[in-house]
């Protein structure tokens, strides 16, 4: 599974945070990001997966300068201060036209030409009558008929002009309102920019039915003055094509003096509509300054924000996350789902898994634990979750707090075991001397195992350094059994002792007992050597260990050292439970 996934993603480094506070709020989280971004510039640090990094890999994209470089682009694609300006323009365009189309304007003298319009025809509507009331003197008045049609015709056509004119100001008008509409698309919902518009298509509408009728009417004025033309051959002809003009000009009359009150009402609506429009014109005046303010305000955010980026983008660990993440992006809920992996259900705890980049039970990965431990601490220090409860788990920081309470607890360990043996020896043998180097014999024993094992293990087999347990546990094996040969030996001394016989005695006791210390020691290093055989490291170098310690405590320490020093100390091995006789050397 290593080959696979690797070793530290296996077993990684766990920083377990318990905390008062909500870790989902987005203060906790760029404080998860700081110790994620800190525990990631460790060295044997391959990654860290957190709340804020659920993959690993820090999210650039949820940070506040990459907010704010997505916010730089948006006032980029956006309209700038100079498309600001350009809409006040055309604003100011508005308010002018609302100026120009308000009181009378076009809209009155369309009126009046309306009005006007009627009087002539109701003139010629009573001379057409008059002219039916007798023929007598139809032969004469037929240039003067014959005339006012033409005059008629005139004032039509002149009629017909401007209504196309007003027309075409209407159609202007309506293009202005709905131009504005997209400069300003909030006012497509005034009521009286709706009423306005509606009323001026309407308007434009009935001008150009008008305008048709007119000409319709022109045409048959056109047909009544060709019947004048040729009146000469039958004044029934002029007669009967006086009657239907008369009948015309008589529709045309009420057609227009309903056309009459509808623009009466259109002009009443529309000087309405072009009040509202001055009336927010003027407010938009009167916020022209404080738009260019917000202009150029926007402009100085654009570029801080420029700024911050370039500055921080590298560096950023200002973790953050809208309320809106989900509506702004879908993605954000898949994200939401994998930081939960990290957070607790009652958003209270949190998990950091950090991932190594060596195998997690080596030295160096037991010194680096310790290290995230600090970093993390050091992080927690005067942040928004200052106080809050941590721990480290995981293999490396389990047997990193294990080797520390073993290194603390073996020097207890030391005094304890070496002050009780001595005190016993030392009630033995009733001296203080023997017990003495008794002790050293036994230290010196277990360093040079130590030694020994160092050697093979680390310069020649290239370990990288032995097991906590070998160290403990060699200790107590060597010193248990190295104390009970030194008590067999040393009690057979006393008793072979005689007074001023020291060499005689070490002599006499070490013949009687090296057989049976020997054998025990090579059979207990043989039953520890069964421990040679064991996959497991620590029991290896234990079994190794106890072998290396046996051999040389039984062929060298008790064979050697011990009758060695007893007899350079001579008498004094007894001081002071027995009195101190020095007798001369004999030649």
């Amino acid at each position: 599974m290593s080959e696979h996934f690797g070793q530290g993603d296996i077993l990684p480094v766990k920083v377990v945070i318990k905390s008062d506070k909500d870790i989902w709020d987005n203060r906790s989280l760029q404080v998860v990001e700081q110790i994620s971004d800190n525990l990631s510039k460790i060295d044997n640090v391959a990654k860290v997966r957190s709340a804020t990094r659920p993959d690993g890999n820090k999210r650039n994209e949820l940070t506040v300068s990459y907010f704010l470089n997505s916010v730089s682009k948006e006032m980029d694609n956006s309209q700038k201060s100079d498309d600001t300006k350009n809409s006040l323009g055309k604003l100011e365009e508005l308010g002018k036209m609302a100026d120009d189309m308000s009181g009378k304007g076009d809209f009155g003298k369309l009126v009046d030409a309306t009005g006007q319009t009627i009087q002539g025809i109701s003139h010629v509507n009573d001379g057409l009558e008059s002219l039916g009331e007798g023929t007598n003197g139809a032969v004469n008045g037929l240039t003067g008929i014959s005339g006012g049609l033409v005059k008629l015709t005139s004032g039509v056509d002149n009629t017909v002009q401007g209504i196309e004119k007003v027309n075409a100001a209407l159609g202007n008008a309506a293009k202005s309102l709905e131009g504005m509409a997209k400069d300003k698309p909030e006012i497509i919902q005034d009521i009286n920019y709706q009423t306005a518009l509606g009323t001026v298509k309407g308007v434009s509408d009935n001008m150009g039915k008008i305008s048709v009728g007119l000409k319709d009417i022109k045409k048959g004025m056109s047909a009544s003055s060709a019947g004048i033309s040729s009146a000469k051959d039958g004044l029934s002809k002029v007669s009967e094509g006086l009657n239907k003009s008369s009948s015309a000009l008589n529709q045309v009359q009420v057609a227009l003096e309903q056309i009459k009150d509808g623009q009466k009402l259109a002009q009443d609506e529309i000087t309405n509509a072009m009040n509202s429009l001055k009336d927010a014109f003027s407010s938009l005046s009167n916020s022209k300054v404080d738009l260019n303010k917000l202009t150029q305000g926007l402009d100085k955010i654009k570029l801080y924000a420029d700024e911050y980026y370039a500055a921080h983008k590298d560096s950023d660990s200002t973790f953050f996350i809208p309320a809106n993440a989900e509506e702004i992006d879908p993605a954000f809920k898949d994200l939401k789902n994998a930081m939960n992996q990290y957070i607790s259900e009652d958003s209270k705890g949190m998990v950091i898994d950090v991932v190594l980049s060596i195998p997690p039970y080596k030295i160096e990965a037991l010194d680096t634990s310790k290290v995230i431990k600090r970093v993390a601490e050091e992080t927690l220090k005067k942040s928004y979750l200052d106080g809050s409860e941590m721990h480290v788990g995981g293999i490396s920081a389990t047997f990193d707090h294990v080797r520390d309470i073993t290194a603390d607890d073996f020097v207890k360990l030391m005094l304890f075991v070496l002050i009780g043996i001595f005190v016993v020896l030392c009630l033995l043998l009733r001296s203080v001397i023997a017990p003495i180097y008794l002790l050293l014999t036994i230290v010196i024993s277990y360093a040079t195992t130590m030694g020994v094992s160092y050697v093979v293990f680390q310069l020649i087999m290239g370990y990288e350094g032995l097991s906590w347990s070998t160290t403990f546990f060699a200790f107590c094996l060597l010193v248990a059994l190295g104390v009970d040969y030194n008590i067999f030996l040393i009690s057979r001394v006393k008793e072979e002792y005689k007074p001023g016989d020291v060499t005689g005695g070490v002599a006499r006791a070490l013949a009687s007992t090296g057989g049976i210390i020997t054998s025990c020691g090579i059979i207990m290093a043989g039953t520890f050597g069964a421990l040679l055989a064991s996959p497991i490291k620590p029991l290896f170098e234990i079994g190794f260990a106890a072998v290396i310690g046996l051999l040389m405590d039984t062929f060298i320490v008790r064979t050697l050292f011990v009758p060695a020093i007893a007899v350079k100390v001579g008498e004094l091995n007894w001081w002071p439970g027995r009195k101190v006789k020095i007798l001369p050397r004999d030649e």
